[in-house]
């Protein structure tokens, strides 16, 4: 995947989110999260993908002005 098809991916999921509404983007995150687990179908990485963003959010929690998820799919 090149940048251009990533943007145009990730503008597609942020889309779809939008779409189903905060009140079901909790379960929306959710059921993507496991379909991606199962597609990818490998202990380790996923381990270091969990990692990844949980380290993430721990940053945005100690910086509580700045979302990096909303700003991203704001550019998108």
């Amino acid at each position: 995947m090149n940048a251009e098809e990533l943007d145009g991916i990730y503008t597609e999921f942020c889309r779809a989110l939008g779409r189903v509404g905060e009140s079901a983007a909790e379960s929306f995150l959710a059921r993507f999260a496991l379909m991606c687990m199962l597609r990818i179908d490998a202990v380790e990485p996923l381990r270091e993908l969990i990692a990844a963003a949980a380290e993430g959010c721990a940053e945005e929690v100690a910086r509580p002005d700045a979302s990096v998820a909303a700003e991203a799919c704001d550019e998108g």
